[in-house]
């Protein structure tokens, strides 16, 4: 919205170059307004990433242990994704802590999930 608003405008008032900024203007506020703060602070979007992924390894671990016993295939399933996302070694370690905790018959998923 904001970008149609500060194209418009920037033509109006500039020409073809204001046109360019105020499409680059209001691009950068509408993700402000979609995206939060989160949008223009890398390291916001670092914790998000973070996040995510503890979700993402937890959620795994409960479903491979739902039917009672986590499976080979399922171990196998979950190193492919890891490699295929390009985990770096100390994150796959981080990983494999998450789906083990994700596993363990006692750990409640809605705190994980209400964090994301």
């Amino acid at each position: 919205m904001f970008k149609l608003i500060g194209f418009i405008a920037g033509y109006y008032f500039f020409g073809f170059f204001g046109a360019l900024l105020g499409l680059f203007i209001g691009s950068f506020l509408d993700r402000i307004r979609v995206y939060g703060a989160g949008a223009i602070n890398p390291l916001q979007n670092a914790l998000r990433q973070a996040v995510f992924l503890e979700t993402v390894f937890i959620s795994m671990g409960k479903l491979a242990k739902a039917d009672g016993h986590v499976s080979q295939h399922e171990i196998d399933h979950v190193e492919l994704y890891v490699q295929k996302i390009g985990m770096s070694v100390e994150h796959r370690s981080q990983a494999i802590v998450w789906f083990k905790q994700g596993a363990a018959a006692a750990f409640d998923l809605t705190p994980t999930y209400q964090k994301l």
